[in-house]
């Protein structure tokens, strides 16, 4: 079994014991490209932290000091900054394989990351990266897959949010997260069923720029298309071609 969680003590996260790289911490959930890294990982004399940010905390708070990235293992979460308006936006979803706090050159958050299930990451010092960027191949190819992966994505938003309605913009964004799902358990291995995604009709009109009232009446265009279900949870995709087509 993998290494149980258990508090620290330590503000929003929940600090586990030190990591033991064995074939059972390696969990098939993991993506591949994660459990490449651990290796090297293992390796460090700071050896890693696995950490659960429990629903609702902060990995990261924007404009705060950050000493530590986070490799993401499992569960969802949110990526926010604040708006020249003084409102937040939603700018990105995390899941398995991201990282938090990497393009943080300079010590200081540029965004808040909200866990919005229970979320499990590995927690590195700044130092510690600092050092496998410049020793290890492995790790420097892993964060720079992260990093274009974060880029891809900022892509794809705006391209999202410039679709001429707002049935378009909701339909693109949870098929991209569909199709960032789909790779997260076809890299493990895993069989998969329709997708869940845990927004609330709030953070989705958060994520596509318009108001929560136009995103209910989206959402009930697509649940009588077929294309989703949505309860108090989140949003589950039942046809991804339907979503596709709309968009």
């Amino acid at each position: 079994m993998t290494p149980p969680t258990t508090p620290a003590g330590r503000g929003n996260i929940n600090a586990g014991s030190r990591l033991q790289l064995d074939q059972a911490w390696a969990e098939r959930a993991w993506p591949a490209h994660v459990r490449e890294i651990l290796p090297a990982l293992h390796l460090e004399a700071s050896a890693p932290e696995r950490v659960l940010i429990l629903k609702g905390r902060h990995l990261l708070d924007e404009g705060a000091d950050t000493t530590s990235i986070f490799v993401h293992l499992s569960g969802w979460a949110s990526v926010e900054s604040d708006s020249h308006r003084g409102d937040r936006v939603l700018t990105d979803f995390f899941l398995a394989g991201d990282v938090s706090g990497l393009a943080d050159i300079n010590g200081v958050s540029h965004y808040t990351v909200t866990a919005l299930t229970d979320v499990t990451a590995v927690r590195l010092d700044r130092a510690v990266v600092l050092h496998l960027l410049e020793s290890d191949a492995t790790f420097r190819n892993f964060c720079t897959h992260a990093l274009r992966a974060q880029l891809d994505r900022t892509r794809n938003s705006r391209l999202a949010l410039s679709a001429k309605t707002g049935v378009a913009r909701v339909a693109r964004l949870l098929s991209d997260l569909v199709d960032r799902l789909e790779g997260v358990t076809q890299g493990a291995g895993m069989e998969h069923g329709p997708f869940h995604i845990p927004l609330s009709q709030v953070l989705l009109s958060c994520a596509v720029d318009l108001t929560p009232v136009a995103v209910n009446r989206i959402v009930q265009v697509l649940r009588r298309s077929g294309a989703i279900e949505w309860d108090s949870t989140g949003v589950r995709v039942l046809d991804r071609q339907k979503l596709q087509d709309l968009s």
